[in-house]
């Protein structure tokens, strides 16, 4: 196999890695006694700090100008976007990690 037919492998193996170590790093913040609403803005806010300014020089030159009819329709949908994950789905997800034990976790895969 060339290098070419195994760059999917590699970045899936690469992505695996990469959630496998946001679930330990979670789940020692979390058992340390972190509040998971404040977990979850500290991830959505590192995430927001390490992403802007990929996008914001990689991908200027390409990006059409924004008008300010779809600036609001994008500042509307972030905002109850965001207030769904950090309300439901990251929540959720994160205080289940908190209350399970390394057993369960073990068993269900």
């Amino acid at each position: 196999m060339d290098m070419e037919t195994k760059k999917p492998y590699m970045m899936v193996t690469m992505i695996q890695l990469i959630y496998a170590f946001m679930f330990l790093i979670s789940k020692a913040v979390l058992d340390g006694g972190m509040n998971t609403f404040v977990f979850v803005f500290y991830r959505q806010a590192f995430a927001t700090m390490f992403l802007a300014p990929l996008a914001f020089f990689f991908e200027r030159k390409s990006v059409p100008p924004l008008s300010f009819v779809t600036f609001i329709k994008i500042f509307m949908l972030s905002l109850f976007g965001l207030t769904k994950v950090i309300i439901y789905d990251n929540n959720l997800m994160f205080l289940l990690l908190r209350l399970s034990t390394g057993y369960f976790m073990k068993h269900t895969k």
